[in-house]
């Protein structure tokens, strides 16, 4: 991690499991080994039927469930944000790889699923979340994906430090 990024390890695990970020990415290697991967479309997306099964079992703040399911009759990875910015952020952590249209656990992050592993696989996606993926070729992700975690500031600051793409850096509260 960037030294210009520390994060303190006060917090229990049970504390960061609550994280809905933390929740999506467990429930996604929990699906993925119990049915031998989850099932890519040929564009890399994630099946309507995984798309569909893990939006009914997790919860993000300030998403509007409903009134998605109110305008799409079936559902696709890009119509659901939370599941798309999960599954583009675990595979950019590689703790999720494509192989033959399907979307498998790597050995890391089975070792994560642990309750002991939990600090790491927050700081796994934290830093691949706001420091290594590059989000912007994505249209969806053009306005804040603040909602999607769980009780976080985001501060803008000016150019004075810079990530890896020379963008300007944030100062990120997330509990």
């Amino acid at each position: 991690m960037p030294r210009a990024i520390h994060i303190k390890t006060t917090a229990e695990p049970a504390e960061l499991a609550a994280a809905p970020i933390l929740c999506a990415t467990r429930a996604f290697i929990e699906r993925a080994q119990a049915s031998g991967g989850l099932t890519l479309t040929l564009g890399g997306a994630l099946s309507r039927a995984d798309t569909k099964a893990l939006l009914d079992i997790t919860e993000w703040p300030d998403y509007d469930r409903a009134s998605v399911l109110a305008v799409n009759k079936v559902l696709n990875e890009d119509d659901v944000l939370p599941i798309q910015f999960t599954r583009m952020v675990a595979q950019d952590a590689r703790l999720l790889r494509a192989a033959k249209g399907r979307l498998l656990p790597t050995r890391r992050a089975t070792t994560l699923l642990d309750p002991s592993g939990m600090s790491d696989l927050f700081r796994t996606m934290f830093e691949t979340a706001f420091w290594r993926i590059n989000l912007q070729p994505a249209k969806v992700f053009s306005k804040s994906a603040s909602s999607f975690f769980s009780e976080f500031t985001r501060v803008e600051m000016a150019d004075k430090v810079s990530g890896p793409q020379r963008k300007p850096a944030a100062i990120i509260l997330w509990a």
